[in-house]
């Protein structure tokens, strides 16, 4: 059994952050880092507490063409972790830059029909699912102090592996793969209500902004054949603070998360606690 990857992957998808664009802006480049702690305890497996570790920071850039498609590109990324969980590599990282998705803007503003154009590494696909899924919140036009609104993000993947019967012709050496099967292997669903408040008029990095605070439940299921058939489940809760520009523009913001989560599956004879607490922090850069 392992549970190494588990906690962070999911940490990140309770962690997406709002940015919202001037339709006169070319590209926008941000600034996140992740902090993120876990404690798995394995009292039930008599091994105790596992304790973990991860600090993630990079940076985005977003282009936004006049038909309302976005280009996101993952242009750096570091990290470091500590602990007992799997440590993060050079390699693992740097396999992830240059990441590249495609999406459009909803009728809210929120991001939709995301697709990713080059993935270098099974991480890539996790950000894509829990991160991007919640990169452009809804945002009230023209809210002012006071305003409140709320919305719910739903993100749902499945994964599959593929099974070829391939043959050779023995005379030419042409070789022929015809798909026959295709098997289930992961899973995730996350549903998260996002409750909003515009609190003040205020300025940001220097800039005129009005900030909004963030409430946010999120409910998770999550499936990996690749790590024994193991079931993920839990319940997370959040709160944030971000800052709007004049011109509808992200400035940048924190957000807070702490999880409760659960891991079962055939090859784990009790079920298993985990419990993280998270910190993002974006920032628009010039």
């Amino acid at each position: 059994m392992q549970l190494r990857y588990a906690t962070p992957a999911l940490v990140l998808g309770l962690l997406a952050f709002p940015v919202l664009s001037s339709q006169d802006s070319t590209t926008d480049r941000y600034r996140f880092e992740i902090e993120t702690t876990s404690v798995t305890d394995l009292s039930e497996m008599g091994q105790g507490e596992m304790e973990n570790k991860v600090d993630l920071a990079g940076e985005l850039s977003i282009t936004f063409a006049e038909d309302g498609g976005i280009t996101i590109v993952l242009d750096t990324l570091t990290g470091s972790s500590e602990g007992q969980g799997q440590p993060l590599t050079p390699k693992m990282l740097a396999d992830l830059i240059g990441t590249t998705w495609t999406a459009v803007l909803d009728d809210k503003g929120r991001l939709s029909d995301l697709q990713t154009i080059s993935a270098s590494s099974q991480v890539a696909s996790q950000l894509e699912g829990n991160l991007l899924r919640g990169l452009f919140s809804y945002i009230a036009p023209g809210a002012s102090v006071g305003d409140t609104w709320s919305d719910t993000l739903a993100y749902a993947r499945s994964d599959y592996r593929m099974k070829y019967d391939t043959t050779v012709d023995s005379v030419t050496g042409v070789v022929d793969s015809v798909l026959v099967d295709s098997v289930f292997t992961n899973s995730q669903e996350t549903t998260t209500d996002i409750e909003y408040t515009a609190v003040a008029d205020t300025t940001y990095l220097g800039v005129t902004a009005l900030a909004v605070e963030t409430r946010y439940t999120a409910n998770t299921t999550i499936y990996r054949e690749s790590q024994g058939g193991i079931d993920i489940e839990g319940t997370s809760t959040g709160t944030g603070l971000f800052y709007i520009g004049s011109d509808g523009k992200y400035l940048g913001g924190v957000r807070q998360v702490e999880s409760e989560l659960e891991v079962s599956g055939p090859q784990i004879p009790a079920v298993i606690p985990v419990t993280a607490n998270s910190t993002l922090t974006v920032e628009l850069l010039p």
